[in-house]
């Protein structure tokens, strides 16, 4: 991922390079934040995706949704990837698993230097303040932008359905992990985004 190379991606090319496992994966965006200039690519791949394209990216697998709670929550960011403070070999293999899989004509070499460098830019940014402040905000940015973009639920009722019971899940759901940190950001997503406020109202009357 450079700048160069993603600035003229279809959205297919740029979901094929956001795969997980065959499954679109959000995460990435807040992987990304570790590479040079990263902030820059992710902004413009999410750009370069049209809303109910990213819409279906995100809704349409309830692994990717799940997927997206890794950015939607960027004070627990780390927590999802570690228990405690990272060691740099605990960062390499994160990203190594992450990458799967490789390029065939990729270099060996040439990836475990990438991979070192990315692994450092994570530890570091764990254990200094400022650094982590600044991942945050850049993260919350990222979702921010995400959210803008996805249309009204009315003719995506099922890529919404998705999203709605991954985030309350994470904040109200029977394994939460949030409490009520977690219930006061699903006030502040839905306060921000009407979309989501539409999509959650949605949810409830269909279940009433």
């Amino acid at each position: 991922f450079t700048v160069e190379n993603t600035a003229h991606l279809t959205e297919d090319e740029i979901v094929q390079r956001l795969l997980f496992r065959d499954r679109f994966d959000p995460s990435k965006f807040g992987l990304m934040l570790f590479l040079p200039n990263g902030y820059s690519i992710a902004v413009q791949l999410i750009n370069r995706m049209s809303g109910n394209f990213l819409l279906k990216s995100i809704g349409g697998d309830a692994m990717s949704t799940d997927d997206l709670m890794y950015i939607l929550f960027p004070e627990d960011y780390f927590g999802k990837i570690i228990d405690e403070t990272p060691t740099i070999e605990e960062m390499q293999e994160h990203v190594r698993v992450e990458c799967m899989p490789l390029p065939p004509d990729f270099q060996k070499g040439d990836f475990e230097k990438r991979v070192t460098a990315i692994a450092q830019a994570m530890v570091d940014t764990y254990t200094d303040e400022a650094r982590r402040d600044k991942f945050k905000g850049q993260l919350q940015n990222i979702v921010d932008l995400i959210f803008n973009k996805l249309p009204p639920n009315t003719e995506n009722r099922v890529y919404w359905n998705n999203i709605c019971v991954a985030i309350i899940g994470e904040t109200v759901g029977e394994h939460d992990e949030y409490g009520e940190d977690g219930k006061k950001r699903l006030v502040e997503l839905e306060g921000k985004f009407s979309t989501l406020k539409a999509a959650m109202e949605d949810r409830a009357a269909m279940k009433s």
